[in-house]
């Protein structure tokens, strides 16, 4: 069982660009180099790179304190952010 070749960043390669978790060549010359440098890396040919979750807001809501026209329908007070009424809701955070 031989072991592929998967872009740990982005490789462009001729015309084709390779993210990560891309399988990449493996008779390509410049392969060595890629796995000497950190952008690729060999794993064995059954492996599954682990399940991608979805990010998180990290930072503050974004807007400026202030006396916002609406807010007084949903308690937020931040001039330039629009209200999160009903009529807005929709997705996971609804």
């Amino acid at each position: 069982m031989a072991d592929k070749l998967v872009a740990l960043c982005r490789i462009k390669v001729g015309f084709r660009e390779y993210g990560p978790g891309d399988t990449l060549p493996s008779d390509h010359p410049d392969a060595a180099a890629w796995v000497e440098s950190g952008a690729a890396a060999r794993r064995p040919e059954d492996y599954q790179p682990p399940a991608w979750v979805r990010a998180k807001r990290a930072a503050a809501t974004p807007g400026l304190p202030g006396l916002a026209v609406g807010g007084e329908a949903t308690g937020e007070d931040l001039v330039g952010r629009v209200p999160m009424t009903h009529e807005r809701r929709r997705g996971p955070w609804a």
